[in-house]
């Protein structure tokens, strides 16, 4: 497993970095799929997402078709790190003149998100959450304790807030007990870190509340598990819609510049170009 680092500075291009991490020991997962690996290998194969549609991929790197990109305004420190049994990419953007940072998706290993935080000696201010499954939301509340930062969710997830116990007996895990929210947030509003700022787009679908984060100048949308290299969302979960995350597939995502990274909610970066060339759920036969 990888930790994806990039870092941005004024007028320039994003260096890509990896470096190891332990894999906890995982082998195999049951549920609706299986997940395997080969310990201390670096070749590893992905059978089945439980969030994500038609998922049957194998790659030597989580880096091997990673994108580098330009065109950001100012300085900006990205960290995307796979957390937890299903690898929820979590990102931890932070501003290098103001230090202050955004958590996207803090799933799990809270005490991993922390010490990058305390890496760049960022100062969090604020914890978005891209949807309300289990993956994306469940280290939300260590988080926000270890921070003081605000929780921030679309309101139209909060039922599936109280089916955490449900969702952790899905897939095993235990339950990380009662997340309060501190706000909603849709479209037409912003989310920042620093000089770095979000359009929040609501993209229904995957779940009611489902949201992707898009920084405009840094061309990368934040995409949850709307969008996926390949896939999209699965939506035969509580709260999913294969008609809404057309829509908003189609009519608020693929509405992006083709050169914009996306980073999906699980697995490798791709660009809303590639997925619209060759995404077999997208591509217009």
């Amino acid at each position: 497993m990888a930790v994806f680092s990039t870092r941005c500075r004024p007028r320039g291009k994003c260096s890509l970095q990896t470096r190891p991490r332990a894999f906890h020991g995982l082998s195999r997962i049951d549920f609706h799929g299986s997940i395997s690996t080969d310990q201390g290998a670096v070749h590893r194969k992905f059978l089945i997402n439980p969030w994500q549609i038609r998922v049957a991929v194998a790659f030597r790197s989580r880096l091997k078709d990673s994108r580098l990109w330009t065109g950001y305004n100012s300085s900006m420190i990205h960290e995307i790190l796979p957390v937890g049994l299903l690898q929820c990419n979590c990102s931890i953007i932070g501003d290098e003149a103001t230090r202050e940072a955004m958590v996207i998706d803090p799933g799990d290993e809270i005490e991993d998100v922390v010490a990058l935080v305390r890496k760049h000696n960022l100062q969090v201010k604020q914890i978005v959450i891209t949807h309300a499954h289990i993956d994306h939301v469940g280290g939300a509340m260590k988080l926000r304790a270890a921070t003081g930062a605000p929780i921030l969710l679309n309101q139209n997830d909060y039922a599936l807030l109280k089916m955490l116990d449900v969702q952790a007996a899905w897939i095993g895990v235990h339950a990380p007990g009662k997340v309060e929210i501190d706000r909603s947030i849709t479209t037409g509003e912003t989310v920042s870190a620093g000089s770095h700022t979000a359009q929040v787009l609501h993209t229904p679908g995957h779940t009611e509340g489902s949201i992707c984060l898009y920084f405009e100048p840094a061309k990368k949308l934040v995409a949850g598990d709307t969008l996926f290299a390949g896939s999209i969302g699965r939506t035969d979960l509580p709260g999913g819609d294969p008609q809404k995350i057309m829509r908003s597939l189609h009519d608020t995502v693929l509405a992006l510049p083709d050169d914009t990274v996306v980073i999906p909610g699980h697995g490798k970066l791709t660009t809303i170009g590639e997925e619209r060339e060759g995404n077999p759920f997208l591509v217009k036969r």
